[in-house]
């Protein structure tokens, strides 16, 4: 219920990112965080665009580099039929198409 909001349904970040991959390796577990930006503000796709949104909070940056796509990542819904078919349904169009979300899933 917490991480799903009360819809059902639970975001997840695969990072391609060297330091973020070994914070989760090191915490050895899940790791539950927010958006780095505010509730229906553009997805950062560089460090200054973090700043310019949360410039009054307290935060720290992992590293400084953008995004190597430049655009919002991709957001789908991902059902499992009782045939075991994945039905993918793209919520949010980014860098991953639904050809390359289902070959990493099968």
């Amino acid at each position: 219920m917490i991480h799903t909001g009360g819809t059902g349904c639970l975001g997840v970040r695969c990072p391609n990112n060297m330091i973020a991959l070994k914070l989760i390796k090191y915490a050895g577990v899940p790791i539950g965080a927010p958006s780095a930006n505010l509730f229906s503000h553009v997805s950062p796709t560089s460090p200054i665009h973090v700043f310019n949104d949360l410039y009054n909070k307290e935060i720290y940056l992992l590293n400084g580099q953008q995004t190597p796509f430049g655009i919002e990542s991709t957001v789908c819904k991902i059902n499992k039929s009782k045939t075991n078919d994945l039905n993918i349904m793209i919520l949010r169009n980014g860098s991953l198409s639904p050809k390359m979300i289902l070959q990493v899933l099968k």
